[in-house]
């Protein structure tokens, strides 16, 4: 396992300010619906970190493959919807939570073939793990601890962090799956508690690999 680093610069201030403008929504809203989405095309912001996979298109849906209730299980919070975004014509992305204490985000991707995915396996990794600390409070850099897994897909690896800033704790944790040509990965950001256990992430994952 590689030691994480997390570097702290002028989070403190941010930290707080992004909790208390937070706590009024809550962590998402209640409800037993389930999950729903709002498609959008890619935004400028979005391209900038993430590229098309290997001439591969998806027409899955994040949303459905890590469900409003999963997510909110796993979180240990009630979610709101999730809204589901194009990042480019082969990836995906479904965020649950957004602005709240609690930020849940689904990644997918599908390369042209296993090959290809295989080939694109670190690419994928640094644009769902880039997506994931885009939620993180402004000023707060984090870099996440991985641990490949056996026995799941074609090759995973489960990450976490950690980092508490003036008694705020900040936890991260997250699975990242390649099953043939299809990537997917899923990834919690919490404030004030702690993030899923790498054995609730795999057995969602598990789960995930029966719906691709």
């Amino acid at each position: 396992m590689r030691a994480f680093t997390v570097v702290v610069a002028s989070a403190g201030c941010a930290v707080l300010l992004a909790a208390c403008s937070s706590s009024s929504s809550g962590g998402g809203t209640s409800g037993d619906q389930s999950s729903t989405s709002s498609s959008s095309s890619s935004s400028s912001s979005s391209s900038s970190t993430s590229s098309t996979v290997a001439g591969g298109t998806t027409n899955l849906n994040p949303c459905q493959l890590v469900t409003r209730a999963e997510a909110s299980k796993l979180a240990g919070v009630s979610l709101g919807p999730g809204k589901e975004s194009t990042i480019s014509k082969s990836s995906k992305e479904c965020v649950y939570g957004g602005q709240t204490l609690n930020v849940f985000t689904v990644e997918v991707a599908e390369a042209a073939s296993p090959e290809a995915a295989n080939a694109e396996w670190t690419k994928d990794q640094a644009q769902a793990q880039e997506a994931l600390k885009k939620k993180v409070p402004a000023g707060l850099s984090v870099k996440l601890d991985a641990t490949g897994l056996s026995g799941l897909g074609d090759k995973a690896e489960a990450v976490r962090a950690s980092a508490k800033v003036q008694g705020v704790a900040i936890a991260l944790s997250g699975i990242y799956v390649l099953k043939g040509s299809t990537f997917f990965a899923f990834q919690d950001l919490a404030l004030g508690k702690s993030a899923p256990s790498q054995s609730d992430l795999k057995s969602q994952a598990e789960m995930v690999l029966g719906r691709i």
